[in-house]
């Protein structure tokens, strides 16, 4: 058995790359931000917190009201706060599901038009219930989401700091969602959460966010992104985000879990986010940063399956042993790095399919490019040429 220059260093290439490559990931910063949560979760709970607006913004499904409304009256914050429920003018059957807790003095209701001109529902909801709100503080929830613990307005409320504009926090979906979409949601949040932490914000990703009633009234709230039907909550964050005035919440009392999208819901938000691309500033370092990743992750595995034909078709023992080693190396890191972001965010997600996913999210970031470009861009405007 021959140790020639070669294979040497061709081998320690390889195993550079397998210990390398897995740390440039997502999963790993997010999972380093997430262990320095006390860094950035200074403030004390039991300090007096600030009065704070809900805009609960009402959908079709009855029970799922009356399920986010209980959670929402049911937090434990050591202030007062009010809930604004928006509905669609008309829906009687909203209208009576809301008629219980309006005894309660913490709810409001206003009402938005059932069709909205020049800008979508859910943006002139939001603007609505803003110029409602009492309160220097909102915060919005959808009526299928639940927040994840009673503390969920407390947790948010460690960043209404002086110098703090806007406050994202994590939001999935539910656990009877398909595993892949909620991969997806936590990956791409990974890069979304560590770029507000250590940069200015680029967009929320969610819908669990909390913002100034001034400083979305000072800007002119969606002025500028008016015609866009999608993106409400990620263009607050990327309008009005400047680098300090973003504050991240990421302990688990901060989470909301929202419902689950339906294959048409989950292909039109991805599709979307191309068109979106176009109007939000901060596009190039967000994308680049994903492109280093992805780029990266693929070489290594290229490199790695090169060598192992290339020494079992010469005979190269030694090669191959040590390309066989970067292939196990590889796939345990990144198992074990992406597995421990699954546990700290209480995502239940095999820890034998991160491997097969994110492989697959180059191919699928193409498809849903190749359907952007075929698609009808009126879809995603209000203004219709």
């Amino acid at each position: 058995m021959i140790f020639d220059t070669f294979s040497i260093t061709v081998g320690a290439l390889l195993v550079l790359l397998s210990l390398v490559t897995p740390i440039l990931n997502p999963f790993f910063r997010i999972r380093n931000d997430f262990r320095n949560k006390s860094k950035i979760n200074d403030n004390d709970d039991n300090e007096t917190k600030p009065k704070v607006s809900v805009l609960l913004l009402a959908y079709d499904d009855t029970q799922e009201l009356q399920n986010c409304i209980s959670a929402v009256l049911n937090q434990k914050y050591n202030q007062d706060f009010e809930i604004i429920v928006i509905i669609e003018k008309g829906d009687i059957i909203a209208e009576n599901t809301l008629s219980p807790y309006l005894k309660d003095k913490r709810i409001y209701v206003t009402f938005v038009p059932s069709k909205p001109l020049f800008m979508s529902r859910q943006k002139l909801a939001i603007s609505l219930g803003v110029k409602a709100a009492h309160n220097e503080w909102i915060t919005i929830i959808k009526s299928n989401d639940i927040p994840a613990s009673e503390n969920w307005l407390s947790a948010l409320s460690r960043h209404f700091k002086k110098e703090t504009s806007l406050i994202i926090g994590y939001a999935n979906y539910e656990q009877n969602t398909k595993p892949y979409y909620r991969f997806i949601r936590l990956r791409t949040l990974s890069y979304l959460l560590h770029t507000a932490i250590h940069n200015t914000a680029y967009r929320s990703g969610s819908s669990n966010i909390a913002f100034r009633k001034s400083t979305f009234i000072g800007g002119g709230g969606y002025r500028g992104n008016l015609q866009l039907v999608h993106g409400e909550f990620d263009f607050i964050i990327n309008k009005y985000a400047v680098n300090g005035n973003t504050g991240v919440e990421i302990s688990p009392d901060s989470f909301i879990r929202e419902k689950g999208p339906t294959k048409k819901e989950w292909n039109k938000d991805n599709i979307s986010l191309y068109y979106m691309n176009k109007v939000l500033r901060r596009t190039i370092p967000h994308k680049l940063l994903y492109a280093v990743d992805v780029f990266t992750m693929y070489i290594n595995y290229i490199a790695i399956i090169t060598m192992m034909i290339y020494s079992a078709t010469h005979i190269n023992y030694i090669l191959l042993s040590t390309s066989i080693f970067a292939l196990i190396l590889t796939l345990t890191l990144r198992t074990i790095i992406a597995g421990k972001a699954f546990r700290q965010y209480g995502e239940n997600i095999a820890w034998i399919k991160v491997i097969p996913y994110e492989l697959s999210t180059f191919i699928n970031d193409l498809i849903y490019r190749l359907k952007y470009l075929r698609s009808d861009k009126n879809d995603f405007t209000t203004h219709k040429i």
